[in-house]
């Protein structure tokens, strides 16, 4: 259940990280069309070239966010898969004593 759980988290980690990135890539293409925009309309040159220059600057702290987020979230991933295999061996470990004893006992019967 723990490793389903762990699974589905990821699937949607790994989703929005994946969405994220396409919505960085919109933006992207936002800012050199504000540019062209801007050349051929004289009243609203400042207004778009402003408006392109703030969405660069959006692109650019988007993608640091994934980035950053994305580290973050795999180092604590990574973690968890570590506990989760450390407890899969005690338990697995402990049931394997169990047995031994089982059998010991029933042997000196």
């Amino acid at each position: 259940a723990v490793v389903s759980t762990q699974s589905g988290h990821y699937g949607r980690a790994s989703k929005l990280h994946k969405d994220q990135l396409e919505q960085a890539q919109i933006m992207k293409t936002i800012s050199p069309s504000a540019a062209l925009w801007a050349n051929v309309e004289g009243d609203l040159e400042p207004i778009l070239t402003k408006f392109g220059e703030i969405t660069n600057t959006n692109t650019e702290l988007l993608e640091h966010l994934v980035e950053s987020k994305e580290e973050i979230f795999n180092e604590s991933i990574k973690e968890y898969q570590l506990y989760i295999s450390l407890v899969k061996n005690v338990l697995k470990h402990r049931d394997q004593m169990h047995v031994r004893s089982s059998l010991l006992t029933y042997s000196s019967l």
